[in-house]
């Protein structure tokens, strides 16, 4: 009994002698388990975290190529702006090549000279008082928005011309064609000039060319034109002596010396293939002045029937035809009236077109012509005479003065 009892008291101990060493090896393996996984979440966590950085370093990279990228493009889109000029550039001075091209584009097709044969030699940026550069023609309204633009030089070698623009190009004004003959001379006394021939010969500016210039100290105020009627400055007046050419037309211009006064000449203007030289009418031949109540008046004599013929317009629209006999009778009176409308119309186109200018002017006939009639019209400051057989080589405001009178001195009645 005894021998059993501690025989199973072994056992027992031994049993839980097992026991205790299973758990321990347990609790080993499970902390060696938890140790490894420990380690194993480390390790996977520290791969991670270098992938994570790697792709970090990846997108710093290609964030990086992507502003090289766009700082290339910038650069080109820079290169591009100086390659034209910088027009995109509100703050650059270089002109840009549109401005460039529409105006060799321009000269090309009014001197029919090659684009290649043009180069600009000088351009600055302007500030422009209005929509016309500054440049009007007579009567042409311009806005007086202020043009920000170019003043453009271009030559050929041998002549020089001045354009003015609007900032993009699309606005083109030519201020003059000077030549090697025109030093110094200001561009608004060129501009002045080419205004008036071109409108005495009715061409456009750009039609004219001056051909010389010369410097001149003129005797007085009126530049040395003075008529009678005048109040001229006794002072020696500095200035220019222009000539201007025009389809084989010349004309002669007096100017101060920055333009504030400029004068035709018409005496001095020559001759050119045929053109009328006009002369100063002689005191002898001179018409009686206009009655007073009287506006203009229109005497014609000559042709085949040699009659003479009176033609006057009243203030009051009434217009008054008459023969005028060898004794100076006047015969066959006719009378008729136009409306006030007309007459007031006819007045301002005197005025307009400077009726004045052409005062003891004669434009005569050619030598060995025959069989033609003599016009002298008068208005109450004004006296000028011209022939009928060479009135389209008048000056275009005097044509046009010899238009409007001839639909009033028509007989509406006849």
């Amino acid at each position: 009994m005894m021998k059993s009892l501690v025989k199973n008291q072994q056992l027992l101990s031994i049993f839980l002698l097992t026991g205790v060493l299973s758990i321990s090896t347990s609790l080993s393996l499970v902390q060696n388990t938890t140790a490894a996984t420990q380690k194993n979440s480390a390790s996977n966590i520290t791969t991670k975290g270098e992938l994570i950085s790697d792709r970090r370093s990846n997108d710093d990279n290609s964030d990086r190529r992507s502003n090289d990228d766009n700082s290339d493009r910038r650069s080109n889109d820079d290169n591009s702006d100086r390659r034209r000029g910088g027009e995109n550039r509100g703050t650059s001075n270089q002109l840009p090549d549109r401005v460039a091209n529409a105006v060799l584009a321009d000269l090309s097709k009014q001197t029919r000279l090659s684009a290649r044969q043009l180069q600009v030699t000088q351009y600055s940026r302007q500030t422009w008082s209005d929509a016309c550069l500054g440049l009007a023609k007579p009567g042409e309204m311009c806005s007086q928005a202020v043009v920000e633009g170019w003043r453009v030089v271009v030559s050929n070698g041998q002549q020089n011309w001045v354009y003015r623009t609007d900032r993009n190009g699309r606005l083109l004004r030519l201020e003059a064609r000077n030549t090697a003959n025109t030093p110094n001379m200001p561009a608004n006394v060129a501009n002045a000039v080419l205004r008036d021939a071109a409108q005495r010969l009715n061409l456009s500016s750009s039609q004219l060319k001056i051909v010389k210039t010369e410097r001149r100290n003129w005797s007085d105020g009126c530049l040395g034109l003075g008529r009678p009627q005048d109040q001229c400055a006794a002072v020696v007046t500095p200035g220019w002596l222009v000539t201007v050419e025009g389809r084989q037309q010349r004309l002669v211009y007096r100017t101060s010396d920055r333009g504030r006064a400029i004068v035709f000449d018409p005496t001095a203007s020559p001759v050119v293939d045929g053109s009328i030289k006009p002369i100063q009418i002689p005191t002898s031949q001179l018409p009686s002045t206009l009655e007073r109540g009287t506006v203009f008046r229109a005497i014609s004599s000559g042709g085949f029937a040699g009659r003479t013929y009176e033609t006057t317009l009243f203030n009051n629209g009434r217009v008054v035809r008459v023969l005028i006999a060898s004794n100076g009778n006047k015969l066959q009176p006719q009378t008729y009236q136009i409306s006030r409308q007309q007459m007031i119309q006819f007045q301002q186109l005197l005025q307009q077109e400077e009726f004045n200018q052409f005062n003891g002017l004669s434009y005569p006939v050619n030598q060995g012509a025959a069989d033609f009639i003599n016009i002298t019209l008068s208005s109450r400051t004004a006296t000028t005479i011209y022939t009928d057989i060479n009135q389209n080589l008048l000056p275009r405001p005097l044509k046009a003065v010899i238009k409007a009178w001839n639909q009033i001195a028509i007989n509406p009645q006849r």
